[in-house]
């Protein structure tokens, strides 16, 4: 082939990377100078050594930056020169893959070598050896390949530095959260033995003061409604402490939950006629399922107290409990009063959460919180739509005592509660619902859990 068709531009020669083009060329040669040109102008370490390492070629780049010409390492063992000279073990290293790589082997490592400003600047470079076999299936050659990754090491660095960081303020926040979980908890077992020596007496005089006068009478109704109440908010952060600690135990027994809710509800009797507010349960006389009965309770009291704090004087409060498919019981709790703000619908289930424009009343912003943690403590949480419901099977499956048995069943599917809030139509007002899904299929991981927290 004629060259001029190659190169119809090219003078009679041209210089590239130090390799003369001229016309005359053989094809053969002009084939050894293109190869010498892109060897050249690789920015990357590339040469070639014979099968005992000696040099036989290195590219510009390499020889630049160690700052050495081809002379100097042409002919000589590979691991004596300029870029191993960073220290004997560099060098070692280098020597013993030349014997893993004359066997054959593909060997890499990355390692520190002089490879900038002239060989005054170490770098460091994902370094390599690959054996070159001749046609007969024999190591001919060995081909040394060099890619700087200084800046990928020093960013690894870094990484590892703040992630250290970041975990030594993990483990410093876990402590202070220890710390707060401990306060709570030794507050709460502080205050609740005070709040049972006023109770006591104040439930005595109730029922065998049988002189007290209306007043009197009226009085110390009031004193018991507002110690329950404060014994109530100290049962929800021992609680919350204990569910931090995950040391929530649960105990399942078989119970009347129709009644369960009649019980509750009536403790309500007399906030209801206070403020007007007609209370109503409906639903089945009878429901039998397996619950956490105190757990239940504290749900049950929790949604109702909400209710009422949001239900204005001579409103409705309306509590159901229905039999649903697939043996499962759904619970509901409906007020009219002024219902969740847009914005609060997220936030409405977290600590401390409270309504805003005069609608939190004079709540801790724990009440549905414990109700959130409660349900969540046999199965999982997520947020759909813009409903709040609560599901519970009648007949919860077997919690395995033994983590042998629980390997067994690992294949177990997971059903999760639903969390939100939406507002229905009671008569005359629009009302807030706070109900609930709890699946009766968990996994055995979760049955675990449900025995420890």
């Amino acid at each position: 082939m004629n060259p001029d068709r190659l190169f119809p531009d090219m003078d009679v020669q041209a210089s590239v990377k130090g390799v003369t083009l001229a016309l005359d060329d053989t094809s053969e040669v002009r084939r050894q100078k293109l190869a010498r040109i892109i060897l050249d102008a690789m920015y990357q370490f590339l040469g070639l050594l014979d099968v005992n390492g000696i040099v036989l070629e290195i590219n510009r780049a390499a020889l630049e930056g160690a700052g050495i010409c081809l002379d100097n390492v042409l002919g000589k063992p590979f691991w004596e020169a300029r870029w191993w000279a960073v220290s004997d073990e560099s060098s070692n290293r280098v020597r013993e893959m030349v014997e893993q790589a004359k066997r054959g082997e593909f060997v890499r490592c990355d390692i520190e070598i002089y490879g900038d400003l002239q060989g005054e600047k170490t770098i460091f470079v994902d370094f390599s050896l690959t054996p070159i076999y001749d046609d007969e299936g024999r190591v001919a050659f060995l081909l040394p390949e060099g890619r700087n990754i200084t800046e990928k090491i020093a960013i690894e660095a870094e990484l590892t530095r703040k992630n250290s960081e970041l975990q030594l303020a993990l483990e410093k926040l876990r402590e202070i959260d220890g710390f707060k979980t401990k306060f709570f908890a030794n507050v709460s077992h502080e205050l609740r033995t005070p709040l049972a020596l006023i109770l006591g007496p104040v439930d005595q005089l109730l029922k065998e003061g049988l002189q007290l006068g209306e007043r009197e009478r009226f009085r110390l109704t009031t004193i018991k409604r507002n110690a329950q109440s404060l014994l109530h908010q100290v049962n929800d952060l021992l609680d919350l402490a204990r569910i931090d600690a995950q040391q929530m135990p649960l105990a399942y027994v078989c119970a009347n939950v129709s009644a369960l809710l009649r019980d509750i509800a009536a403790t309500f009797a007399a906030a209801a006629e206070e403020r007007s507010i007609s209370l109503l349960i409906e639903g089945a006389d009878e429901l039998y399922a397996d619950v956490d009965r105190a757990k239940l309770a504290r749900v049950l009291a929790n949604l109702l107290s909400n209710a009422f704090k949001f239900t204005p004087t001579g409103g409705r409060i309306c509590c159901s409990i229905t039999r649903v498919a697939n043996r499962r019981f759904l619970l509901s709790v409906q007020d009219n009063g002024p219902g969740v703000p847009p914005q609060m619908k997220e936030q409405i289930f977290s600590r401390f959460a409270q309504g805003q424009d005069g609608l939190s009343g004079s709540g801790s912003g724990l009440g549905l919180n414990i109700v959130k943690e409660f349900v969540e403590l046999p199965s999982m949480h997520r947020v759909v739509g813009r409903f709040f419901r609560w599901k519970c099977p009648c007949v919860r499956r077997k919690v395995f005592s033994c983590v042998k048995a629980v390997k067994r069943r690992a294949s177990a599917p997971i059903k999760v509660s639903i969390f939100s809030i939406r507002r229905v139509s009671l008569p005359g007002r629009t009302s807030r619902v706070a109900a609930g899904f709890w699946s009766s299929r968990i996994t055995p991981t979760c049955a675990i859990s449900s025995m420890t927290f």
